[in-house]
């Protein structure tokens, strides 16, 4: 028997596992997935408002960031600013909407000077007092910094609108201007203008030569202009939109063209003065590229 029982391995009594009991480190490790799910869902909340801060429409919209900027500093726990070591951007943030309306504006106008001379375009300030106006020929940009957008407009009506950031305002520039410079033929664009005019004046029973109010003309021209789709199917699907800013564009281009007079007729277009000056409804901005023109009334053709 004692050489059978010495033959037999020694069964020891379990020990614990450095100095605790599996109870202890089950408790534990529950703990710490309890916490870092927790902690998990802060850092996610932290990160929304994060991310909310970094979008374009709100770093360049004064309104919008301050706003947003108040909201992050409320729901990011000071525990969770230092545990994620988020003081330091967050001071940065903070210094950033004091200097705000000062480094927008710097900012824009350096970038949207830099953009025009990489591609050739002519850049000047307009006006400093809010709105802002600047024009990179043919158009003129009011820059807004309460509303944080930009207004693209030609003979002073709005073609597009943007955020105020200096590549996005160059994207929409190259997309009016390139709606603006359609298709023209001079010598057709002024024969659509002499029959509009002599439609109106068979309609009213009117002379020719009689000056002819732009509020009743344009509708006139519109209708010549339509393709052949919509004289087949007057709907609004077939329609092609003709505004007063292309008009007025159209008419800059017949007169560099040299086209103003025609088959022995001459278009004039009449200045619009005192109080029809002030209803912009009635009157078209005639302009140059540079911007500079004059309110205009009416249209009539003469000899010459």
């Amino acid at each position: 028997m004692d050489s059978l029982s010495k033959s037999q391995p020694h069964l020891e009594e379990p020990k614990e596992a450095s100095g605790d009991s599996i109870a202890h480190i089950t408790q534990s490790l529950e703990e710490a997935v309890a916490r870092l799910k927790v902690e998990n869902k802060e850092n996610t909340a932290a990160a929304k408002e994060l991310a909310k801060l970094a979008k374009p429409t709100v770093l360049y919209n004064l309104k919008n960031l301050e706003k947003a900027y108040t909201k992050a500093r409320q729901k990011i726990p000071a525990e969770v600013e230092q545990r994620c070591g988020l003081e330091p951007l967050l001071r940065i943030v903070d210094g950033y909407v004091r200097v705000a309306p000062r480094l927008l504006r710097q900012e824009l106008g350096a970038g949207l000077k830099r953009i025009c001379q990489e591609r050739g375009y002519q850049f000047r300030v307009v006006s400093r007092e809010e709105p802002l106006e600047v024009r990179i020929a043919p158009l003129s940009i009011i820059i807004d910094f309460k509303t944080s957008k930009a207004t693209l407009r030609f003979a002073r009506d709005p073609l597009q609108t943007c955020n105020l950031e200096a590549e996005a305002i160059l994207k929409a520039y190259e997309k009016a201007v390139a709606t603006l410079d359609s298709a023209f033929d001079a010598p057709s664009f002024f024969e659509q203008c002499r029959n509009a005019y002599l439609r109106v004046l068979r309609l009213e029973g009117l002379p020719d030569g009689h000056r002819l109010e732009l509020l009743r003309f344009l509708p006139e021209l519109a209708y010549l202009k339509q393709p052949k789709r919509f004289q087949e199917n007057p709907v609004a699907k077939n329609y092609r939109s003709y505004s007063r800013a292309q008009f007025a564009y159209d008419v800059l281009r017949l007169r560099k063209a040299g086209e103003l007079s025609r088959g022995g007729s001459r278009i004039n277009f009449g200045v619009a003065t005192g109080t029809t000056a002030s209803k912009k409804s009635r009157v078209i901005y005639m302009e140059d590229e540079q911007g500079v023109g004059e309110y205009k009334l009416t249209l009539f053709f003469t000899r010459g």
